[in-house]
């Protein structure tokens, strides 16, 4: 694969069920070092590999190569979203994240992300603002026991679309 991945920590569960993907430009930028560490820490308790990827063409070629392994979910900037969106209606559905997760950076950010979110009607789009931790394990942690019951009962869950 050509993408740039940082690797594993030790702590990460490479057996995982699945995959949380971070598509954000600083994911690898020394000043998200400790967010970075810190989500790398979150997936891996809630039993899920991260694959951090700077950009929507990075996502849209990890897809490509990896959209019949493991099911996955997408944490997402503001600024890449919709460029990721427009992507999928690209790929086809069977490449598409169970639900996509926005990070919106500041107040007015979260509010149009939160009133385009809106007008999605029926998608799994979920729009929270800032990197604030809480939230986002109780988020994945739900995840967490979907992925659990899918694979309990040789299930699939069913992509966005």
């Amino acid at each position: 694969s050509h993408i740039a991945m940082r690797p594993a920590l030790p702590s990460q569960k490479m057996s995982s069920a699945w995959d949380v993907v971070w598509c954000h430009e600083h994911c690898h930028a020394q000043e998200m070092a400790q967010v970075s560490k810190t989500y790398w820490k979150i997936c891996s308790d809630a039993g899920a590999n991260m694959i951090p990827l700077t950009n929507a063409a990075f996502y849209q070629t990890w897809q490509r190569e990896h959209h019949h392994s493991r099911p996955h979910v997408l944490i997402t900037s503001w600024s890449e979203v919709k460029r990721i969106l427009r992507g999928l209606v690209n790929e086809g559905p069977s490449c598409d994240p169970l639900e996509i997760l926005v990070l919106a950076d500041n107040k007015d950010e979260y509010r149009r992300a939160a009133r385009w979110a809106w007008h999605l009607k029926g998608s799994r789009v979920t729009v929270l603002r800032g990197y604030r931790l809480e939230p986002l394990k109780a988020w994945l942690a739900s995840y967490e026991e979907k992925i659990l019951w899918a694979t309990d009962h040789d299930s699939q869950l069913l992509p966005m679309r």
